[in-house]
């Protein structure tokens, strides 16, 4: 609507054609087995006011009362350990069910998308949300919040959960509900899994462009 405004284009003249996530080259995951063992909240991102760290690790407290057989692992980059040190700061004795991971790379990126039970990234705004792509071709539920591509990406209560941004009580709810009920994480993973496959593979990305600029070539000709 901005571009259509500003270069006085038809919006029927627009067409957006999303990212597609290659990591892994079509190897999309099957769900992960349910486990009566611990499960593990992932969230992956720079650790910055932007990407709702702080809300999530405001949830953290909330969701061990609850849960304690829940882990978090939080995968990013933390300059100066900024987060890492106030949340030491806020919970004397450490919590040893937290871990901190760093910058990690590709291969461990993949690992810990497919270890993981739950993945939330409660960014108060993403341009498109590709973290959410990515976690869903594991069969991952996700949880974002409504700002920015994240509305998008997440197709609420079908393939995860939408919460308001920087709300950690909203955020304890969502994934106290999917720790709570083992089905519904099963029924929202497999969701999100067709979902990549139907709009986000790097496949589907290509053929659209491709066939975009064929459209776009023939438009020009014809103008010529």
């Amino acid at each position: 609507n901005l571009i259509a405004r500003q270069m006085n284009i038809a919006t029927a003249h627009i067409r957006i054609i999303p990212h597609g996530t290659s990591i892994l080259e079509n190897q999309i995951e099957e769900p992960k087995p349910q486990s009566s063992e611990k499960l593990t909240v992932l969230f992956l991102g720079r650790l910055e006011p932007r990407k709702g760290i702080q809300t999530f690790l405001k949830s953290i407290p909330k969701l061990l009362a609850r849960h304690p057989h829940l882990e978090f692992k939080i995968a990013g980059k933390d300059r100066e350990d900024f987060f890492q040190n106030v949340f030491s700061d806020e919970n004397p004795g450490g919590l040893p069910e937290v871990t901190f991971l760093g910058e990690i790379s590709h291969q461990q990126k993949i690992e810990e998308y497919r270890n993981c039970d739950i993945f939330a990234a409660p960014s108060v705004y993403e341009s498109f949300g590709l973290i959410y792509i990515e976690a869903m071709s594991f069969a991952k539920p996700v949880i974002g919040c409504r700002a920015g591509g994240a509305i998008e990406v997440i197709k609420d209560k079908e393939v995860g959960f939408l919460i308001e941004p920087n709300s950690d009580e909203e955020l304890t709810e969502v994934i106290s509900q999917l720790v709570s009920n083992p089905e519904m994480r099963k029924r929202m993973g497999i969701a999100a899994k067709q979902r990549v496959e139907k709009l986000y593979t790097a496949d589907i990305m290509a053929k659209n462009s491709y066939h975009m600029l064929k459209a776009i070539k023939s438009d020009w000709n014809f103008r010529q």
